[in-house]
């Protein structure tokens, strides 16, 4: 583990006319490459600075070069308190290829091929509608649930997999695999949920080891309250525009893709599967 130090360069905007530099490091495959905002490393509260800070995060990193990338930022995230007033953001790319600059030889990569599979047109299209309907969609239904609930659409989806569980209450790691959140992020959106009495956690009464979340009487009716306008908002958005026929065909693509993505099944929920 290696800290890449660069000379610092002004905030983009605040000298148009200064020349800015771009830090280059050579990785070698299968390095994992962590960046961070300050707001990560800086305690102003505790009088921490930026050089104590990037020492400790250091420390949190060493060793972990096995983990994925995702569960590399659930480590550097977990203990950060979610009413910090820093902004915080981080990002981990593994390094999966080398490629060798303009001009200094071939390129080597990890995708066989590449060059001779270029999407044909129709793939193109279907490609950029897909990307336009993935960012379209949640942002429309994230604008219903703020306007009926003050909600997230990520916060509504932990309320309902809490109300569709035996007791209203899943572990942890089990509502993160469900809610298709990190642990990290999880932690944080309960947190919230916790703020506004409609979740708490409590140790498990199975075994004692972590924490469930569970879905308060106060949740529970906020459920009941949001889910009709949630699922018209659905309805309105995704199925609608569409004939019977191309429903089904819609969902046929899509189960396609699921198992190429997923082979084994072992990442998808099956239909009704509680897992405890």
């Amino acid at each position: 583990m290696r800290v890449l130090r660069t000379p610092p360069d002004l905030l983009v905007g605040i000298d148009p006319t200064r020349p800015r530099r771009d830090p280059t490091a050579d990785l070698p495959v299968g390095s994992t490459l962590v960046l961070y905002t300050d707001g990560l490393i800086e305690r102003r509260s505790t009088g921490q600075d930026i050089d104590e800070g990037t020492t400790a995060l250091s420390r949190t990193l060493d060793g972990l070069q096995h983990l994925p990338a995702d569960a590399i930022l659930d480590r550097v995230l977990d203990p950060v308190r979610c009413d910090r007033e820093d902004d915080i953001a981080a990002l981990a790319i593994r390094v999966e290829g080398q490629l060798r600059r303009p001009g200094a030889g071939s390129l080597t990569s990890t995708v066989p091929d590449v060059a001779q599979r270029w999407l044909d047109e129709e793939q193109q299209r279907v490609w950029r509608t897909w990307l336009s309907v993935s960012e379209l969609l949640p942002r429309v239904l994230d604008a219903q649930l703020q306007r009926d609930a003050g909600l997230s659409h990520a916060a509504y989806v932990v309320l309902a997999m809490l109300s569709e569980a035996p007791g209203r209450s899943r572990r942890m790691s089990d509502l993160a695999r469900r809610a298709n959140q990190s642990q990290s992020r999880l932690s944080h959106t309960v947190a919230r949920l916790e703020d506004r009495g409609w979740v708490r956690r409590e140790p498990s009464p199975e075994d004692g080891r972590g924490n469930v979340a569970v879905l308060t009487d106060a949740g529970w009716e906020v459920v009941r309250s949001v889910a009709p306008g949630h699922v018209e908002a659905v309805r309105s958005a995704l199925f609608d525009p569409l004939t019977d026929e191309q429903t089904h065909a819609l969902g046929n693509a899509l189960q396609a893709v699921l198992d190429r993505l997923d082979p084994d099944h072992s990442l998808r929920l099956r239909e009704g599967a509680d897992a405890g």
